[in-house]
């Protein structure tokens, strides 16, 4: 049946361990795939500023190759913004906003889709698709679409996922689908 998941691997920080970076390598299948991020929480010390890379050969690729544009709407205000970048992950474009003031998470995070295109395949580029929802400590909502794509036309074979603030995620889950067509 068209569309459906297939669970690759799964990293919950609650009963796995906390940690500050999961890798998923040796991915082979030309088909696209899905990295599913539900209810990420920061560490107790600082915030978590989530980011992408993708592997060749088992290593994250740390170059300033990574494209990306987004849409940022805010529920609370009715307002938008738009971020154009180059970097050398693709940014999830949320953070937990740890506030060591008050020792106390900001924001909630939700929910993150990313669906990824082309990754294991030599001739293109490996692109990808954010839909990101979360709440501040106001409980005001928040959701963005960031696209993008690695611009090295060159097989990869993972997702390498980290913190960018280098402190542990405590809890939540970071999930790779298989999507089979």
């Amino acid at each position: 049946m068209a569309g459906k998941l297939r669970v690759i691997n799964e990293y919950n920080f609650t009963t796995d361990g906390a940690a500050s970076v999961v890798e998923f390598t040796g991915l082979t299948s030309s088909n696209p795939y899905k990295l599913i991020i539900t209810n990420l929480v920061s560490s107790s010390t600082t915030d978590v500023k989530p980011r992408i890379r993708v592997t060749k050969g088992g290593t994250a690729q740390t170059g300033s190759n990574y494209a990306y544009a987004g849409y940022y709407d805010y529920f609370h205000s009715g307002g938008s913004t738009t971020n154009n970048s180059s970097q050398t992950f693709f940014d999830m474009g949320i953070a937990s906003g740890y506030s060591a003031a008050s020792h106390t998470t900001e924001r909630s995070w939700g929910l993150s889709i990313v669906d990824i295109f082309g990754l294991t395949d030599s001739s293109t580029y490996d692109w990808i698709l954010y839909k990101n929802n979360f709440t501040n400590w106001q409980g005001n909502g928040y959701i963005n679409y960031l696209g993008g794509f690695h611009k090295v036309a060159s097989a990869s074979d993972g997702i390498h996922f980290f913190n960018d603030k280098g402190a542990n995620m405590d809890n939540g889950t970071v999930s790779l689908y298989e999507v089979l067509g």
